[in-house]
C-alpha cells in the first residue's frame, strides 16, 4: 500500500499531530551523548506548531490542485525552519505560496540564538523511506513490537536504504532525540475496534495515533506523527497495538543533537594579488573596499602594501599611510554594510601597490 495513495483518499481534514514523550525513558547525559527532555519538548512545540500550518493550508491546497504529497512536503519544509522562523510563518498567516516563499527565504531576518545544545534539536529532513512493514518481516502486530534504530530498515521489512543514524548524520542512534514519521495500518480483520500508537520503549503512555472502528481486510488509513526515543535501552521505539493490524512506517526525518562545528571562514581581497589594479604612484592616495560574498559575515579586515613585484616592505619602507582602516558605514540606512575599507596615502618617490583584506566567516551549524 502506498502511503501517499491512502493521504489522496483522506478529505483535507488536518493531520493529527501526535507527540509522544516519556520522562521514563529519557535518560540523558550533560556531555550531549543523550538526548535531554527540554530538547525533546522544544522538538514537540516546533512539530505542532509545522502541523497546524499545514492544516490552515489545506484549502489553499486544494484550490491550487496540489498532489497529496504536499502535506509531507511542506511539513518536511517547515521543520528545517528554526523556532523563531516557524512562529514567524504562523503568525504571518499567508497563503499556501506565501508560506512556502518565507520558507524558503534564507536571508529573512529573524532573531535565532545560535544554538544551545542542552535545549535545541536540529531537524534533518529524510527523503521519505520505509522502516517498517509488517506485511514483509514479522506478521501483524497485536500487543507491543520494539525496534532498534541501530538497524536498517531491511530487519523490519522496509528498505535497507533506511537507515536512521546515516540519514540523520549522527554518529548513534542516542544523538537522535525524536523521529517524524508517517505511520499506516493495513487489515483490521483481526477485530474492531481498536487502535495504535507509537512510542519510547519502556513507555506506558496510551495516546492513540491511529484509531480502527471497522474490522476488514481492507481497511487503512495513516497519520503523520513524531515520536520521542527510549534512549536507556537497545531498542528506542515500540508499536503497540490493541489489536492484530500490518503496520507500515516511513521516515520523514529525526530531530538530532547539535554540536559544535568550527567557523568557515574566506578572506575577500581587493585588488587582487598579482594586478596592477591597487599600484599607488608617488604622491598619490587611493581607497579600496573588499565586500564578504553573500552568506557570509564580516568578521574583521586589514589593509596591507607591496612592491610592484610582489614583495613585502622592509621595516624602512615606511612612506606609505594608512590613514583610516574600518568597517564601512553606510550613512543613508545608518547600518553597518559586510565591506572593509582602507584609506592610504603613498608619501614615497616609488609606486607602491595596496591591498584591503575582509575576513568573512559563517557559522555551518549541525
Amino acid at each position: 500500500m502506498s502511503m501517499q495513495s491512502t493521504v489522496a483518499r483522506r478529505s483535507i481534514r488536518s493531520l493529527l499531530c501526535v507527540v509522544t514523550l516519556a520522562a521514563a525513558a529519557s535518560a540523558w547525559a550533560a556531555d550531549g551523548s543523550h538526548v535531554s527532555p527540554k530538547q525533546v519538548a522544544d522538538a514537540k512545540e516546533r512539530f505542532a506548531l509545522a502541523q497546524q500550518i499545514v492544516a490552515r493550508l489545506a484549502p489553499d491546497a486544494e484550490r491550487l490542485g496540489l498532489a497529496p504529497t504536499w502535506r509531507q512536503a511542506t511539513l518536511t519544509l517547515l521543520l528545517t525552519s528554526g523556532r523563531a522562523k516557524l512562529a514567524m510563518i504562523a503568525k504571518s498567516g499567508g497563503s499556501y505560496e506565501q508560506v512556502i516563499a518565507q520558507a524558503n527565504d534564507r536571508t529573512a531576518a529573524v532573531t535565532k540564538d545560535l544554538g544551545d545544545t542542552d535545549f535545541d534539536l536540529t531537524f534533518v529532513p529524510f527523503t521519505p523511506c520505509r522502516y517498517i512493514d509488517t506485511r514483509n518481516v514479522g506478521g501483524k502486530i497485536s500487543g507491543i513490537r520494539t525496534f532498534d534504530l541501530a538497524n536498517t530498515g531491511a530487519s523490519y521489512g522496509g528498505s535497507a536504504g533506511c537507515n536512521p543514524k546515516a540519514l540523520a548524520f549522527a554518529a548513534s542512534e542516542d544523538e537522535i532525540g525524536a523521529i517524524a514519521f508517517n505511520i499506516a495500518y493495513v487489515d483490521t480483520s483481526a477485530g474492531a475496534p481498536g487502535f495504535l500508537t507509537v512510542r519510547p520503549a519502556g513507555s506506558t503512555q496510551l495516546t492513540a495515533m491511529l484509531n480502527w472502528y471497522v474490522a476488514a481486510a481492507g481497511a487503512q488509513d495513516s497519520n503523520s506523527a513524531v515520536s520521542s526515543l527510549n534512549q536507556a535501552g537497545p531498542d528506542e521505539i515500540e508499536i503497540l497495538s490493541s489489536g492484530g493490524v500490518h503496520v507500515i512506517v516511513d521516515l520523514l526525518g529525526a530531530f538530532v543533537t547539535p554540536f559544535a562545528t568550527a567557523l568557515d571562514c574566506v578572506t575577500a581581497a581587493n585588488p587582487p594579488g598579482g594586478t596592477t589594479t591597487g599600484d599607488v604612484a608617488a604622491g598619490a592616495s587611493a581607497i579600496f573596499t573588499a565586500s564578504c560574498p553573500t552568506g557570509y559575515q564580516i568578521s574583521g579586515g586589514g589593509c596591507t602594501y607591496f612592491t610592484t613585484a610582489q614583495q613585502s616592505p622592509l621595516a624602512t619602507d615606511n612612506k606609505v599611510v594608512m590613514n583610516r582602516s574600518h568597517r564601512r558605514f553606510d550613512t543613508v540606512s545608518q547600518t553597518f554594510t559586510n565591506d572593509w575599507v582602507c584609506h592610504w596615502t603613498n608619501n614615497d618617490v616609488q609606486t607602491w601597490r595596496v591591498q584591503v583584506r575582509a575576513m568573512c566567516c559563517r557559522t555551518p551549524g549541525r
